[in-house]
């Protein structure tokens, strides 16, 4: 199964005081397979409240960090134009109750200044390393490929925008056995793409 949508996404990031902002977001959706009611279906709003200074969110809601390292990815030091940094990357996924982890990696390089005091930074991630323990019986596969293209004002400290080009697939196939109706297969790709624009900060 392949599915293929459009995310457009426009931020607002509140200072709440004490380090923290609430980041929030409002999302409009093109699918192919919805393109008839696209009138008909409103714009989302999602609100992540307590956002630290750094990027970071609270240790107990540290898995809703991946999709913003993939996103907002900053390097682990200054680069200067052409210079690439790789970082390691980790997702938790749960495999029937197995809190496990794909691996991977994303790419930064600095590719030039797209305006004043503002870096343009091509981001290429792969996360695809699945280790699944012997005793979990089955073949599965999960991978998170991509590309991303960010404006970061590295005066001020902040991403003007970010466009991402996102494909996952997974794959599971599993013996149920006799009692339990059989095998379970599952293959699925999805595509996306997000065209993020900071539209406002408020203090």
């Amino acid at each position: 199964m392949i599915g293929e949508e459009m995310l457009n996404i426009l931020i607002q990031v509140k200072s709440m005081g004490k380090d923290k902002a609430d980041f929030v977001m409002i999302i409009t959706t093109e699918n192919d397979a919805i393109k008839s009611l696209k009138d008909e279906i409103p714009p989302r709003t999602i609100v992540i409240p307590d956002i630290y200074a750094n990027g970071q969110f609270e240790s107990k809601r540290r898995n809703s960090d991946m999709i913003f390292d993939l996103i907002f990815p900053l390097p682990s030091k200054d680069l200067k134009i052409g210079e690439i940094e790789k970082l390691d990357l980790e997702v938790p996924f749960n495999l029937m109750g197995s809190p496990l982890y794909v691996k991977g990696f994303n790419e930064l390089k600095y590719l030039k200044d797209s305006s004043p005091n503002t870096a343009l930074i091509k981001s290429r991630f792969e996360i695809n390393k699945l280790d699944v323990p012997k005793e979990i019986e089955g073949e599965f596969m999960y991978s998170l490929t991509g590309e991303a293209e960010l404006e970061f004002n590295y005066e001020k400290k902040y991403f003007k925008s970010s466009k991402v080009d996102l494909q996952i697939k997974m794959k599971s196939k599993v013996d149920k056995g006799e009692y339990t109706n059989g095998n379970m297969d599952i293959d699925m790709t999805s595509k996306s793409k997000y065209n993020i624009i900071f539209i406002e900060i408020e203090k």
